[in-house]
């Protein structure tokens, strides 16, 4: 269910009219299409002159009710048809503090007046919510279909990610610092993403790194409550920067097939056990940590490579030492 209260008159006057067609009968939408337009613009709806509250819709002309519930089902709603006002409404529905946002719970403000947004053409292309200490929970499904970069970065915000439903158009996805739950999905992310930092948080479950977005180059899941084993032996080309320390991670690594491209990789704090062939690694590999594992092997000497190795059984010949 959503919070009806919180949501402004264009966006409940789109909920309810999703159903109808045409739209284009009631000046809804422009010819053409099937996105709404302001409900200024609408036929048959009448506002109060002052505080511009919707007082009375008169719709006598004949049109086909798809469905007109007084309910809000959103899992039949077309997502394509909503305004970009509606659906980052949606997005803040379960924030607390939304005033910290976009103003009055109650009353939003237009989109381009909220905090953290890019616009493009009216359209929101980067959100940008680092250390507002908002708090409650984050609909990311209902991301505009035109975002590119979103980062929730070190607030207080908590509840599940629906990983599968994210825009296809997202590159770059920071939801690190807070305290989300549930599985993480990497199988199913979009396939233009080339970063998702999701570091200390309280995501569980396993880790799929054989089917990653083929354009990723960054991934940072440590500090998180993830169990099992890792493969790295299908990591994308382009990846630079891998880490998921500090989880509870188990089994053998095999890092003989790591990309050429792999700049930071940071596996320590984890049960990896068994003896390692460190004698592969890229030669671009300028951080290697491993500390406080039970794997064992000899790290060769690498121009340029600094290694953590302490609390582990890993023997170091000759690399730059990282003690912090």
């Amino acid at each position: 269910k959503v919070d009806k209260s919180s949501l402004s008159q264009q966006t409940l006057m789109e909920l309810f009219a999703e159903g109808i067609t045409p739209r284009q009968a009631y000046f809804m939408a422009y010819p053409n299409t099937t996105a709404f337009n302001d409900i200024t613009q609408w036929q048959g709806l009448t506002f109060d002159n002052e505080t511009k509250d919707l007082l009375t819709i008169h719709w006598y002309t004949a049109i086909y009710l798809l469905c007109a519930d007084t309910e809000l089902h959103l899992d039949h709603l077309d997502y394509a048809s909503l305004s970009q006002q509606t659906l980052m409404e949606m997005v803040i529905d379960g924030i607390a503090n939304t005033e910290k946002i976009c103003g009055s719970k109650e009353n939003p403000n237009d989109i381009s007046e909220w905090k953290g947004l890019t616009l493009e053409n009216q359209h929101v292309t980067e959100i940008e919510w680092e250390e507002l200490d908002i708090e409650g929970s984050v609909h990311l499904q209902w991301l505009p279909p035109t975002i590119s970069y979103f980062t929730i970065h070190k607030n207080c915000l908590l509840g599940t990610i629906a990983w599968q439903d994210l825009p296809k158009t997202l590159a770059v996805l920071s939801v690190s610092c807070n305290a989300f739950t549930g599985e993480i999905d990497l199988e199913h992310l979009p396939q233009q993403m080339k970063v998702l930092w999701a570091f200390q948080n309280r995501l569980s479950g396993t880790l799929n790194l054989e089917k990653l977005p083929p354009t990723m180059t960054s991934l940072h899941l440590s500090a998180n409550r993830f169990t099992g084993s890792v493969s790295l032996t299908n990591l994308p080309t382009t990846m630079v920067h891998l880490e998921f320390c500090a989880n509870s991670l188990s089994g053998t690594i095999d890092v003989t097939r790591l990309p050429s491209s792999m700049k930071v990789f940071r596996l320590g704090k984890n049960n990896f056990s068994g003896i390692t062939d460190f004698g592969h690694l890229p030669e671009s590999l300028g951080y290697l940590f491993v500390d406080y594992t039970q794997l064992e092997g000899e790290i060769p000497k690498y121009e340029g490579l600094d290694v953590k190795i302490e609390g582990s059984n890993v023997t170091n010949n000759g690399n730059a030492i990282v003690n912090s």
